[in-house]
């Protein structure tokens, strides 16, 4: 406001100073022109709110770089969770295991591998966790619940429903008491077993917990009963199958798509199922993966999302990504350089990253472009990452000359990617497959290349938002080529 009001008023007089002088007074009184308040007032405002509040136009403007204020709200944020979890959560301690804990049974388990990285993808276990007599129990409290509260849904689209664990266990006491011995008996020994690095874990906990329910009879092409791609927040991620009369569904996994997969090939199918009814898959939750659209019945599943007492630098700087897309351009910035330090193979942190300080402009292209091609070689089938190093090549074709991929290679490798997601159900991306179609077609109207732009341009949908202009496109190709035939 200061050098606004020197900008305008060039000669001084008492009502500009006047109006400069209430302009300044407000930022005096409320520590605006103190660092050390200044802090503190940031610090206090971010204890009172949760991460998912950060979003609030309020704090925008306030860019918050030291780190120990971001990971102090980390910190309360999990402490948060694991209050809401406490009674349901891993009482292990530093001792040695009780003969109890050393008689549990782990079911065993076969891996579903990703033959690109070589690497462990999704765990399916041989044996139930619980039988179909628990299963159905779970269902019946569901549908009691739904009865008595709102079916909404924080996670999946509004035609879906869930219930959180901790809700459910207080309002029903069988719901509570089989959780727990599941829990604790199954679950957590499980997770020790098949994830090396938790094996010594002193305690392990739950971020969340909840029972999902995907049904089919609502599903539009304006709500699927599915999950969009994502990952999840925690360490380790376990579905349970309470039922198995339903149709499509599923979890699809990115990681399991084979390098010259096409969208007919069936032997290795990216979309895994328990085996039965309370059996389980278990991934680790930054594998991104995808709840496949129920297109019959209702497809109802016990989600748990399983971390640790002490957090981990994969969950903060899961969180930090979370945090990042509720901030503007600075902000985001700098979450996303603090979760890069936290997890410097995170293929996803280096796109963020990238993106972000493109959009900011402060950085060569050339850099950007670095973290681009980071990012695709830690995720060698992510579609998003395809997209924009083509429309960054596009803008800066000097940099073609030293980069592996060309625009067009890459825009080419986008559009499979988002074919092969779209042939196996995944919810929500056609829209996406549709933007980056039309983003290829322009590249090739631009250099002359009518017949592979109206190929691409087949892809567009007529009831989508780019249908219109997609038809405007397609008609002076089509005029090029007749052009070109006469």
């Amino acid at each position: 406001l200061v050098l606004m009001h020197f900008q305008s008023f060039r000669i001084p007089n008492p009502r500009n100073l006047f109006i400069l002088l209430i302009s300044i007074l407000p930022y005096h009184f409320s520590g605006g022109f103190s660092p050390y308040v200044s802090s503190r007032l940031c610090r206090k405002t971010l204890s009172r709110q949760a991460i998912s509040k950060v979003r609030d136009s309020s704090h925008k403007s306030v860019l918050i770089e030291n780190p120990a204020v971001i990971l102090e709200q980390i910190y309360e944020d999990h402490g948060r969770s694991f209050g809401r979890y406490e009674n349901l959560n891993e009482n292990r301690g530093t001792a040695s295991m009780s003969k109890e804990e050393e008689e549990i049974t782990v079911p065993s388990i076969t891996w579903a591998r990703d033959d690109i990285c070589n690497a462990k993808v999704a765990a399916l276990t041989a044996d139930p966790i619980f039988n179909h007599t628990i299963a159905q129990m779970f269902r019946e409290a569901m549908t009691e619940w739904w009865k008595d509260h709102p079916a909404t849904s924080r996670y999946t689209y509004q035609g879906n429903q869930e219930a959180h664990l901790d809700a459910m266990c207080a309002y029903n006491e069988t719901v509570r008491h089989q959780v727990e011995n599941i829990l604790h008996k199954k679950i957590f020994p499980l997770v020790r077993s098949l994830f090396d690095d938790l094996r010594h874990e002193q305690q392990l906990c739950l971020y969340d917990s909840l029972f999902l329910r995907y049904d089919g009879k609502k599903l539009d092409r304006r709500q699927e009963a599915g999950l969009p791609l994502h990952r999840d927040l925690g360490l380790v991620s376990i579905n349970v199958m309470l039922n198995d009369d339903f149709e499509r569904g599923g979890t699809f996994f990115e990681g399991l798509l084979k390098e010259s997969m096409t969208c007919h090939q069936d032997d290795q199918n990216p979309v895994l199922f328990p085996k039965g009814v309370g059996h389980a898959i278990l991934h680790s939750s930054n594998q991104r993966h995808a709840g496949v659209t129920t297109t019959r019945g209702q497809r109802d599943i016990w989600v748990i999302f399983v971390t640790t007492a002490e957090l981990r630098p994969q969950d903060i700087a899961t969180r930090l990504k979370m945090m990042a897309e509720a901030s503007d351009l600075e902000q985001r910035k700098v979450y996303l350089k603090l979760a890069l330090k936290n997890c410097p193979n995170d293929g996803e942190i280096w796109h963020d990253l990238g993106m972000t300080l493109h959009s900011i402009g402060k950085r060569p292209p050339h850099l950007v472009l670095e973290y681009l091609n980071r990012a695709k070689e830690l995720l060698p089938r992510d579609a998003r990452i395809f997209n924009n190093i083509g429309t960054m090549l596009e803008r800066h074709p000097q940099l073609m000359k030293k980069n592996q991929l060309s625009s067009l290679m890459a825009f080419e490798q986008c559009l499979r990617l988002y074919k092969m997601y779209s042939f196996y159900n995944c919810p929500d991306v056609q829209h996406h497959l549709e933007t980056s179609a039309w983003n290829y077609a322009i590249v090739l109207t631009n250099r002359g290349l009518w017949q592979p732009a109206l190929r691409v341009l087949q892809l567009i949908r007529h009831d989508s938002k780019l249908a219109a202009e997609a038809e405007k496109l397609s008609n002076v190709c089509r005029s090029k080529l007749s052009g070109m035939g006469s």
